[in-house]
């Protein structure tokens, strides 16, 4: 991380394509892991380490202490580190489409009953019903490997922009709007990326995990592979 910052920071020039060079290795990684069927299920800047000082130093990944095998069976268990945690790490979530639709009707205040399972009213259920998501949410199906690409997109929008796609110092309500809420809902944190970058980022922090890319789909991004990353410096 504090080797992330430093580049950042003293690297007037540091750009879209340097990111994405980073982000390219993390997925690399990841898709090392989850062809092994490992899930890491804490990845965060803190559990990468550059190998040396150089500009082309290799990364490697560490702190495997929450990973565990996969066999398909969907994991239950609540754990990493919040700020990178999948919506579907956390519990129920709801479609970014669904939320707004909530909002436009002034009914984003029933969102933490919503995530209960619980009834709303028939305007509630409307919504529900105009966004094709069956009513009410059920039970958490659990998570699988796509929860590790989750948290590369969070690193990557941190990259790319200096902030967390969702934060509050509140725990159960950074909660709540990583489950409920799109990242950056007005456009106006992504409005200086490239249309390729805000596409890999909608991709990549997809609340649906069987929409969301995968390892090996994120690696085949134009953003990633295909010389898409401008070399224009950020301004973050």
């Amino acid at each position: 991380l504090d080797r992330i910052i430093e580049l950042a920071d003293m690297a007037a020039s540091y750009s879209e394509a340097d990111a994405s060079n980073v982000c390219k290795s993390v997925l690399q990684m990841l898709e090392h892991c989850h062809g092994h069927n490992i899930i890491h299920r804490d990845l965060k800047p803190e559990n990468f380490l550059f190998l040396n000082k150089n500009d082309d130093s290799p990364i490697k990944l560490t702190d495997f202490g929450l990973s565990t095998f996969y066999d398909g069976t969907p994991l239950t268990q609540k754990t990493g580190t919040i700020h990178y945690a999948a919506p579907e790490v956390l519990g129920r979530w709801i479609p970014d489409e669904l939320f707004n639709k909530l909002a436009d009707k002034g009914l984003d205040g029933e969102v933490r009953a919503i995530l209960k399972g619980q009834g709303g009213n028939a305007a509630v259920e409307e919504c529900f019903q105009e966004c094709g998501v069956p009513y009410p949410l059920g039970k958490p199906t659990g998570y699988g490997p796509k929860c590790d690409v989750w948290s590369v997109g969070v690193i990557c929008f941190a990259l790319l922009t200096g902030e967390f796609p969702f934060y509050s110092d509140d725990q159960h309500y950074l909660a709540q709007i990583i489950q409920a809420e799109p990242a950056d809902p007005d456009g106006s944190i992504l409005s200086g990326l490239s249309d390729s970058a805000r596409d890999f980022l909608g991709k990549i922090l997809d609340k649906d995990p069987e929409k969301r890319m995968s390892a090996q789909a994120a690696l085949g991004h134009a953003w990633i592979c295909g010389g898409e990353a401008t070399k224009k410096p950020l301004d973050n």
